[in-house]
């Protein structure tokens, strides 16, 4: 039996929520910088540019991934009261170049 089946069994749906991202970059995207650091990390082989660690990844069949949807735990009211309210106070003044 699978353990997500076990947990459902036991606790109901509300065993099976999120309990946020997990690993050592928790929270944070996986940059072609951030994979080169573990690959040098974990097999002492050094690539000295993204485009190599790209090239690596392709090569072992990985893409770049974009998210289907919207975060679950998303708090669609508080996002437009920072978008009406926080944004407006801390978005960059326009640009004067060229005038």
């Amino acid at each position: 039996m699978h353990v997500w089946h076990k947990k459902r069994k036991s606790g109901g749906k509300p065993a099976l929520r999120s309990s946020g991202p997990s690993g050592r970059f928790t929270g944070q995207v996986w940059t072609l910088a951030r994979i080169r650091r573990v690959i040098e990390e974990m097999t002492g082989a050094e690539y000295t540019s993204p485009s190599g660690v790209w090239r690596l990844l392709k090569r072992h069949g990985w893409s770049r991934q974009i998210p289907t949807g919207r975060a679950y735990e998303r708090d669609e009211k508080a996002v437009m009261t920072w978008r009406s309210e926080v944004w407006p106070q801390v978005k960059p003044p326009p640009s004067t170049a060229g005038q």
